[in-house]
């Protein structure tokens, strides 16, 4: 499909031209990367394969300025070409099936669940974009669907003006008050597709569908061909009738002909058109006669014509490399190839000559004989490369795809194709090739195996690489051989993430001072390798001014002083020359980070400031899972992989703690820092004194908060024997996914319980009074025991009346 856009570009591009008169190259690029993130927005953005196209300005038959399309510019201004060019822009899309930005307007809408209001001002940029947020935003907010009441909407903001009034392309200007010009809400142009009469008069639903839609992407495929419009069919026919031409042969710098040009009907305008286009060739083309007859060597002109154009065919040079083996060597006249075997040049009507006056016409663009393009010469030495790309990169895919196969074929690869989570191949291009995860769905065959549905296509893993990220076999391999080794190793996948909206904007704003800082810091470091050098050189020249004053000291001996004066100053400079470039490095690595970098650095600053939002977007933004602190952790009982890094971002504040890039907490024993006890990693606690009761207990507590009362326990014998003395202990709820743990937990709570129980039952029985039977051996002491008491009670109570 590529190919034919290219030529339907082609053809439209030189449709006052014939082949000779330029050159012409085109190449697809289809994208390694398939995202990136917007150093402004923050946004993931899709890259797309696209075509270059390179047409040089040089007329190759009059060696004048080449320029099909005059005098076009695209960021807004009207120019008379625009038209033409849409018209073609909309006429490929509708005959390859591909969308219309027209139809599919985009609004760099990012996010989730936010509402849209919100971003209306990153809609617009440059002048007059917050008047045009506040008119979107009430347009939302009014739920306005008639275009009348958008241009009473408009009168509230100012003075309204209709333009191009009853046209399809009608729009309105608002002049605000204290404006000196009105602003143009015209919603043909890039990015105000929100002020055309299209979007005003959906409906609520609609205008919302529209939005949203923009928040996800999508994958996107041809669709079926459509018509286009006979108004664009219009376009294109006074394109190729009579516009191309103009722009190549109109020149309003002759007046008289150009007023008369411009006063002429449509068809006397082809005719003017068709006698400067005569000229032209008479001028240019001396060896082609007024009918267009073949030149007596020089071949690829043929008659055609067509509403009055006489249209060239231009001879197809590229032979495939069966046709090429099969070629005879040409003879090697002066060593050159690819040329006439005559050793001069001539026609059929012309003599011989050694160059022909238009040498340009001559040597370029055509060959002598159509299966003279491509010779090889007569020794036994054959070409091992073809002179034409498209060949070449034909034989390279064949190449590929043979590859593929056998390699698909071997037991290993098949292996790694079946058995490979595509979940997984996906989470880790991500990373590696920037692919959006979300456009792509995981399927199944029948038999079980991983399909990532592209489209109306299932591909296995390895055709996903192959033919969607139009990888070479001997890259697919590696990847799906790394990613498979990460399976087996159980290693688990993160997933590339856009940045959140508010944070990525507060980390934008930040960058004008950290700009400032970069050259504060560059501009001390230049002044301070100035005075250094400085004082080096001071030191050495002072000490040579004593030495050569020294006129006591014999000369031999000031010789060798001063010659140590300067081996020192070189010692000295070699240092200093050492220490700069140390010091540079570390100012390119401080200032010189990629975005993402520096913005991870961004949360990190905040995140130490105890901001909770940075901590979990710092998390988010991993490209790894975090090593772990110590062997001693404590994690969420079956979490889901990931489950942990959205769990309660919460900092403990009674505890001194820093946060590292990589989204890590650890938490120290004291304000200084010096002692570490936990590290808080999202997806577990680390626990790095683990003979310190209080340290696990804390960690307990946090894993509670965090993960809940099922518990999954890692670590040595003692660290797991300790837990359950704390759990004890503290009389902490929880559970523990180690079956063995959880039974020993249980039978010691089951003792713990037993001997409480027993204590309580030994107080209740001490508490209750014994009756023992009197004994018969002593009545009457007894007895007398018992006369006595009411006399000291007695006594007792005389004591306390007389206090």
């Amino acid at each position: 499909m590529l190919d034919d856009v290219v030529n339907e570009f082609k053809q439209f591009a030189f449709a006052a031209y014939e082949p000779d008169e330029y050159n012409f190259y085109a190449e697809a690029h289809i994208p390694k990367i398939a995202s990136y993130t917007n150093s402004k927005t923050g946004e993931l953005v899709e890259r797309k394969p696209h075509i270059h196209i390179v047409i040089p300005k040089t007329n190759k038959v009059s060696g004048n300025t080449l320029n099909p399309f005059g005098m076009v510019d695209m960021t807004g201004i009207e120019q008379p070409n625009k038209a033409f060019i849409n018209a073609f822009q909309e006429h490929i899309n509708n005959k390859f099936g591909l969308s219309s930005p027209k139809d599919n307007p985009r609004f760099n809408f990012t996010g989730d669940s936010e509402m849209i209001s919100r971003y209306a001002g990153d809609l617009f940029e440059g002048g007059n974009k917050d008047i045009k947020a506040k008119i979107f935003e009430e347009i939302l907010a009014r739920k306005i669907s008639w275009y009348e009441d958008f241009k009473t909407l408009l009168s509230e903001f100012g003075e309204t003006r209709t333009r191009n009034q009853g046209r399809e392309n009608e729009y309105q200007n608002i002049k605000v008050p204290g404006a000196e010009k009105g602003i143009n809400l015209d919603g043909s142009k890039s990015g105000h597709f929100m002020f055309s009469r299209k979007f005003i008069e959906m409906s609520e639903s609609e205008k919302n569908a529209l939005l949203t839609s923009n928040l996800t992407i999508k994958y996107e495929q041809v669709g079926a061909a459509r018509s286009t419009p006979e108004e664009q069919q219009a376009i294109l026919k006074e394109w190729y009738e009579v516009r191309a031409k103009e722009i190549k042969y109109i020149n309003s710098g002759n007046q008289k002909a150009y007023k008369n040009y411009r006063e002429s009907t449509y068809e006397e305008r082809v005719n003017i058109l068709t006698g400067y286009e005569q000229r032209f060739n008479q001028k240019f083309r001396k060896e082609i006669s007024d009918d267009r007859k073949p030149r007596g060597i020089t071949t690829g002109y043929s008659y055609k014509q067509a509403d009055g154009i006489i249209k060239p065919k231009q001879d197809n040079q590229q032979l495939n490399a069966n046709e090429l083996g099969k070629l005879k060597a040409a003879k090697r006249p002066n060593r050159m190839r690819s040329l006439s075997s005559s050793l001069m040049d001539g026609n059929a009507q012309q003599t011989k000559v050694l160059l022909p006056n238009n040498e340009r016409l001559e040597l370029d663009g055509r060959r002598a004989e159509r299966t003279n393009a491509l010779r090889r010469v007569s020794s036994s030495r054959r070409l091992t490369k073809t002179t034409d790309a498209l060949p070449n990169q034909l034989l390279r895919n064949l190449e590929e795809q043979k590859q593929a196969r056998e390699a698909e074929a071997t037991h290993d690869t098949a292996k790694i194709i079946n058995n490979l989570e595509a979940n997984r191949l996906l989470a880790d291009l991500s990373l590696s090739h920037g692919v959006i995860t979300s456009k792509y769905e995981v399927t199944k065959n029948k038999a079980g195996v991983d399909r990532i549905k592209s489209g109306n296509r299932n591909l296995s893993v390895s055709d996903f690489l192959t033919k969607e990220l139009q990888m070479p076999w001997a890259e697919a391999e590696k990847i799906l051989k790394a990613s498979y080794q990460k399976q087996i190793d159980n290693t688990q996948t993160i997933t590339k993430q856009a940045p959140q909206r508010s944070l990525w904007e507060a980390y934008r704003e930040g960058q004008p001072a950290q700009a400032k800082l970069k050259s504060s810091e560059w501009n001390a470091q230049r002044e301070s390798e100035k005075l250094r050098r400085a004082d080096i050189r001071n030191d050495y020249q002072l000490k040579r001014k004593e030495i050569q004053g020294d006129r006591s000291t014999p000369t031999k001996e000031r010789k060798a002083a001063l010659s140590i004066a300067r081996m020192e100053r070189a010692t000295k400079d070699m240092a200093l020359r050492q220490a700069i470039a140390e010091e540079r490095q570390k100012l390119k690595e401080k200032h010189n980070k990629p975005h993402q970098e520096r913005y991870c650095s961004f949360l990190t600053e905040l995140a130490n400031q105890g901001d909770e939002k940075a901590l979990a977007e710092l998390r988010r933004q991993r490209t790894s899972h975090p090593a772990p602190a110590s062997q001693n952790a404590i994690e969420g009982s079956n979490n889901k992989e990931g489950e942990g890094e959205l769990n309660t971002i919460q900092f403990v504040r009674t505890m001194a703690y820093s946060v590292d890039i990589a989204g890590n907490v650890t938490y120290y024993a004291d304000k200084s820092k010096k002692l570490a006890l936990l590290v808080d990693s999202g997806k577990s606690i680390d626990v790095i004194e683990t003979k310190n009761s209080q340290a696990v207990e804390a960690g307990l507590r946090m894993a509670v908060q965090k993960f809940g009362n099922n518990l999954k326990i890692e670590g040595n014998k003692e660290f797991k024997h300790q837990v359950i003395d704390v759990v004890l202990k503290a009389g902490l709820q929880v559970t523990f996914e180690d079956k063995a743990m959880n039974a020993e937990l249980n039978r010691r709570r089951a003792d713990r319980e037993e001997q409480q129980a027993r204590g309580k039952a030994f107080i209740e029985s001490q508490r209750q009074p014994t009756t023992q039977p009197p004994a018969a051996a002593q009545p009457t002491k007894i007895k007398e025991q018992e006369s006595e008491r009411p006399q000291v009670v007695k006594k007792q109570k005389n004591r306390d009346a007389e206090r």
